[in-house]
């Protein structure tokens, strides 16, 4: 649902409400995941989701609140696996980092869920929407020690537009 909001005269923000990156069979537990990717080469970046928002709405982006969680486990527990979300505009063929990669040491084999969270103003390559997202993943190891993630469904962006 998109909402309009005049903050002073002439200038109006339209805010697009918060669109998720995940969804699903519903589940009983309300927690629902993206598919799992694994990396296979070493330090090699490998994509586990990318989804385009688009609302049929289209505007220069005032900001974007983001809310990104991902759980992400490897093969082997020496394994350092490493990831990164990113943005861009639909339109553009640049993508910007929204951190830099982040590095779990000897992360084990079991799961672990991390979340980043903020506002990102509009940068270049990210500055109308609609807009592309993505998770971005690394291990610093071949079979076994692979690194494998996915999304959760509570990851969201909601967008406001100028």
């Amino acid at each position: 649902m998109s909402k309009a909001i005049s903050l002073v005269a002439g200038d109006v923000l339209l805010s697009l409400g918060i669109q998720h990156l995940v969804d699903g069979d519903l589940a009983e537990s309300g927690i629902q995941w993206s598919s799992e990717v694994s990396t296979v080469d070493a330090n090699a970046d490998y994509v586990v989701l990318e989804k385009t928002l688009d609302n049929g709405q289209s505007g220069d982006i005032f900001e974007i609140a983001l809310g990104l969680t991902l759980a992400i486990k490897a093969g082997s527990a020496t394994a350092d696996a490493k990831y990164k979300w990113q943005a861009k505009s639909k339109d553009s063929t640049t993508w910007v980092d929204l951190h830099g990669y982040i590095t779990k040491a000897d992360i084990g084999t079991a799961y672990k869920e991390f979340t980043i969270s903020g506002c990102k103003f509009p940068v270049t390559n990210l500055n109308a929407y609609p807009i592309d997202v993505r998770l971005v993943i690394q291990s610093n190891e071949i079979t076994p020690g692979v690194a494998t993630a996915k999304v959760k469904n509570s990851s969201y962006a909601e967008v406001e537009l100028r």
